[in-house]
C-alpha cells in the first residue's frame, strides 16, 4: 500500500505534467493575414530608369525604385546608386546608418520598430552604389548588393491605422539591375505580417 507522501507526490507529478500538456496544447501558431499579391514581373531598373509603384491602387505613388549619380570630389570617385524612395504616406524601416534590413523569406515585419531599425516616412535609402574611381577602378558597395530573393518592408500609413507590406528584390552586379519580383500588401489594418509568399 502506498504511504500518503507517495499518493499526494504522486498526484502532484500528474496534475504537473497534465497542466504542461494542456498549456502546450493552447499555443496558437502566427497566422498571416490574407494578403494581396503584386506580380512585379521581374521588372528592372537599369541605371538612368525608374519603376514607382502604387501598392493599395489609390492612384498615388508609394515607392520608388530609381537611381543616381553623385560625383564626390573629396574622395575623387564617383556613385552610381540604386535607391528606394518612400512617399509621405508611406514608411521604410531605417537604422542610423540609413540601411534597410535585408529581410528573408518568413521574417516578421511588425507593427512597431524593429531592434536597430525605425519606420520613418517620405525616406530615400541607398541599397547599392558602384564606386568608381578616377583611374578606372570599380567596386561595388551597400547592404543589398548581394541581394537574392530578399525584402524591403514597407508601411501604408493611413488615417486611422497602418498596413504592411514587402516587396521582393534582388540586385544582379553583373547586368548592373536591380530586379523587382513581387509585393505582398496585407489586407488587415495594423497587422504583423511575414515576408514572402
Amino acid at each position: 500500500m502506498f504511504s500518503p507522501k507517495v499518493y499526494f507526490f504522486t498526484l502532484g507529478v500528474i496534475v504537473l505534467f497534465t497542466a504542461c500538456k494542456k498549456k502546450d496544447a493552447t499555443v496558437q501558431p502566427v497566422l498571416q493575414p490574407p494578403m494581396q499579391y503584386i506580380d512585379l514581373h521581374d521588372a528592372t531598373v537599369q541605371f538612368g530608369r525608374y519603376i514607382s509603384l502604387d501598392l493599395d491602387k489609390d492612384k498615388a505613388t508609394d515607392i520608388v525604385f530609381g537611381t543616381q549619380l553623385v560625383g564626390d570630389p573629396i574622395e575623387k570617385v564617383d556613385k552610381a546608386q540604386w535607391l528606394v524612395s518612400s512617399s509621405f504616406y508611406t514608411s521604410l524601416l531605417i537604422n542610423d546608418r540609413e540601411e534597410l534590413p535585408l529581410l528573408q523569406l518568413q521574417d516578421s515585419i511588425p507593427v512597431g520598430n524593429l531592434p536597430m531599425y525605425n519606420w520613418y516616412n517620405a525616406g530615400s535609402i541607398v541599397l547599392v552604389q558602384k564606386i568608381q574611381t578616377l583611374i578606372g577602378n570599380a567596386h561595388w558597395d551597400g547592404v543589398w548588393k548581394q541581394a537574392n530573393h530578399h525584402y524591403v518592408a514597407f508601411q501604408l500609413n493611413k488615417q486611422d491605422h497602418i498596413i504592411n507590406g514587402w516587396i521582393e528584390v534582388s540586385f544582379d552586379p553583373a547586368k548592373e539591375h536591380l530586379i523587382l519580383h513581387k509585393a505582398g500588401v496585407s489586407q488587415e489594418k495594423n497587422r504583423t505580417i511575414m515576408a514572402g509568399k
